[in-house]
C-alpha cells in the first residue's frame, strides 16, 4: 500500500495470501467472506478496504505497514 493509495493492490493481496500459506478458499474461510468475494480483490475487480487488509495481515502475523 502507498501513502498516496491506501488501498492494497491485488498482487499485495495475494502476496499476503500466498505468504500465509493460505488458499483463495482459506483466506476467504478466515475473514467471513464468499470464495467469490476474495477472487474480485485478488483479480482487481473490486477493492478491498485498507482496514480489512489490516485485519487480515494481523490476523496472518504478517507486518502491518505503518500509516502516517
Amino acid at each position: 500500500m502507498t501513502a498516496e493509495s491506501s488501498f492494497p493492490t491485488p498482487a499485495e493481496i495475494k502476496a499476503a495470501r500466498k505468504d500465509a500459506g493460505l488458499t483463495q478458499q482459506g483466506s476467504a474461510d478466515m475473514m467471513g467472506v464468499h470464495l467469490r468475494s476474495w477472487q474480485r480483490w485478488e483479480y482487481g475487480k473490486r477493492e478491498m478496504s485498507p482496514g480489512r487488509f489490516e485485519m487480515y495481515l494481523i490476523l496472518t502475523k504478517e507486518s502491518v505497514p505503518a500509516f502516517s
